[in-house]
């Protein structure tokens, strides 16, 4: 982060994304289909992977005769040691990985469930927060902001005498997300498109609502973007960014 932020995070995480695969699985390829659900996408919990659960227990079936059981015989009552193993994944990524878990699993017919989840996602959200090592006045980070993102002048709601510690910010119109950086405790609150309404109602609250302009606030996305891209592709393909300047509104 240019302005010096550390801890950032998201600002207001994306619930609903996640869901859980739990599968029934003997023993002897517990360790193979946590594999192939692990390469999958499955059981990665922020810098951590392959993370998943375990537990033991029995289960029972009765094959018909139709059916070629991988432990016991058609028609008759089975109960074998089984591993109960758990792990969180991407919706967007379940249905590869239930299909590479049908692979590696060495059942006819595996029994597995998928729960949806309401916690947030680690990988995706809106906006950012994060904090300062030290707090600094609120004119030194004005200026400091001013000269980042090239501004001539920064819009705000109240000019409090306070220091500013925790930061966050929303690239574009960022506005309906003013109230996840004051639950967050938020001293300034970063964004463009700001109308004067919103100017009115921040002006009583702690948390102070700056307005970068939609253009000062997407500043260096294309240079985000292209680091991505380069992380992605590599050598494979070349990549280039405009050298053309956004078109502002034309005043007269």
């Amino acid at each position: 982060m240019r302005i010096g932020l550390r801890n950032i995070r998201f600002l207001s995480p994306i619930k609903n994304n996640l869901c859980k695969i739990v599968v029934f699985v003997p023993p002897s390829h517990s360790a193979k289909v946590r594999e192939a659900l692990s390469t999958s996408g499955a059981g990665q919990i922020g810098n951590y992977s392959g993370c998943s659960f375990a537990s033991n227990g029995t289960g029972s079936f009765i094959p018909n005769h139709d059916a070629s059981p991988y432990i016991g015989h058609p028609g008759q009552p089975e109960s074998v040691g089984e591993v109960r193993l758990e792990m969180i994944i991407d919706k967007s990524l379940a249905g590869r990985a239930i299909s590479e878990m049908l692979k590696a699993h060495p059942y006819e017919e595996p029994a597995y469930d998928i729960y949806p989840l309401m916690n947030d996602s680690p990988d995706l959200g809106f906006g950012a927060i994060g904090e300062f090592d030290e707090p600094i006045s609120f004119k030194r980070f004005i200026l400091d902001l001013k000269n980042i993102l090239e501004l001539e002048s920064i819009k705000i709601s109240h000019s409090p005498h306070v220091e500013v510690r925790k930061v966050a910010l929303c690239a574009g119109s960022g506005v309906p997300f003013y109230d996840d950086a004051m639950r967050d405790g938020a001293d300034i609150f970063i964004t463009g498109d700001v109308k004067h309404h919103d100017f009115r109602r921040a002006s009583t609250c702690r948390t102070i609502l700056a307005d970068v302009t939609h253009i000062g606030s997407e500043k260096f996305a294309t240079e985000v973007m292209f680091n991505d891209f380069k992380k992605v592709f590599l050598n494979e393909i070349e990549i280039q960014t405009s050298k053309t300047k956004p078109v502002n509104a034309i005043t007269i």
